[in-house]
């Protein structure tokens, strides 16, 4: 079977500390970017023919930009590692590519394939969700409650609670070292990884190019393009901001569908738990009317916006995702494409995938070590892991 390849330059980001001029933008809007960026992804199409799915093959270094600009002043990542919560630095030697992860995805989201209505999601078990233009791993997964307070150890839920600490709830990411400033931390391996919405990413993004669509943020491990949650229309007038689904429960917490009923953490629901959001769509665009009434800001959507037509807002699926329609467009993608968003509001990076992820992202953390996650389950709650009748994965 012939292949052919097109690449596909995504972002320009110049090496500066090599002394090497590079340029990774999408060929149709070219533009040099200062050097205050010193890394790259490539990503390269590779189309086997007209009857096929082709894929996406990404290189470069598994790592964050030198520096990000910010509201105040610059942030270095490399100055922020190791931290009294976080012992380890960022490992500047993990590439993306063949010399490192070997990441290549299924392009679904070119091949135009979408999930339907009967298409379940499929839980991430720890795998990567996917990977940011800059380079960094897309990772939220967190450690598991086991009765105390949360343990980077216990990341495969020893107790099979089926409870899963948010990272970016405060309390969780003062324990495990994630600044606020960055949204991420450090593995163990020295591989930095996002946990949150990677605001200084999104804000250098748009400032390099401008209002484009839906801007293209990264891509996902199941093959999708990965969009910031504010697109501009194609007619450049009005502006579509797309927030999750998902809402904290009220009350007090108590045993869920997928977890141990005799292993429940006590507490209110807060956010320190990923099981403390529900997917209740109705009561989320209640919420947020609420708030724009009483004359606040949902994320920069405002009353006076939408009342005056400059903005409209949209909820995402429960994978965190939608389908393009005709007011906008995702750079080098097909009109319509579904694609992930990346949002400010829970659960920042999307929480499900919509087919099976690539065995390359799954790889991150070997399957021998995930597999934990069902083997720490006795025989009688074997359904908190497959609960949609799948076999590990």
């Amino acid at each position: 079977m012939s292949i052919g390849r097109r690449s596909l330059l995504l972002s320009s980001f110049a090496v500066a500390s090599a002394g090497v001029a590079g340029g990774l933008l999408w060929a149709s809007n070219a533009r040099a970017l200062s050097a205050d960026l010193d890394t790259m992804m490539m990503v390269e199409h590779i189309s086997p023919g007209t009857n096929a799915m082709g894929s996406l093959r990404f290189t470069g270094r598994a790592g964050p930009l030198g520096r990000y600009p910010s509201d105040n002043g610059v942030v270095e990542p490399r100055s922020l590692f190791p931290n009294p919560a976080d012992p380890f630095g960022i490992n500047d030697r993990l590439a993306l590519g063949e010399e490192g992860y070997a990441l290549e995805v299924q392009d679904r989201g070119r091949g135009q394939v979408a999930p339907g209505p009967n298409d379940e999601p499929w839980a991430l078990n720890m795998i990567p969700f996917g990977v940011a233009l800059d380079g960094v791993i897309l990772d939220p997964s967190g450690p598991w409650y086991d009765g105390g307070v949360p343990d980077p150890n216990n990341a495969f839920d020893n107790k099979c609670s089926g409870w899963e600490y948010e990272v970016m709830h405060p309390t969780v990411s003062r324990i495990v070292g994630v600044p606020d400033a960055i949204a991420g931390h450090v593995q163990p391996s020295g591989m930095f990884h996002y946990h949150g919405y990677p605001r200084m990413l999104t804000a250098l993004l748009r400032k390099r190019h401008g209002k484009t669509g839906a801007l293209l943020v990264g891509f996902s491990a199941d093959g999708y393009p990965v969009t910031d949650y504010r697109a501009t229309q194609t007619n450049g007038d009005i502006e579509s901001f797309f927030f999750s689904g998902y809402i904290l429960r009220s009350g007090k917490r108590r045993a869920l569908d997928l977890t141990n009923p005799d292993f429940t953490p006590s507490g209110l629901y807060d956010g320190l738990f990923v099981q403390d959001y529900a997917f209740d769509p109705e009561a989320k665009s209640d919420l947020i009317r609420r708030t724009l009434i009483s004359g606040g800001d949902y994320h920069g959507l405002t009353a006076a916006k939408l009342n005056a037509g400059k903005a409209r807002f949209s909820l995402l699926d429960e994978r965190n995702g939608i389908q393009a329609d005709a007011t906008y467009r995702v750079s080098d993608y097909p009109a319509k494409v579904w694609h992930y968003v990346l949002t400010p509001d829970w659960p920042y990076i999307p929480r499900f995938f919509a087919f099976e992820p690539a065995g390359s992202f799954a790889d991150i953390i070997p399957k021998s070590r995930r597999n934990r996650l069902y083997t720490n389950c006795p025989a009688d709650l074997a359904g908190i892991r497959v609960g949609k009748g799948r076999t590990p994965y």
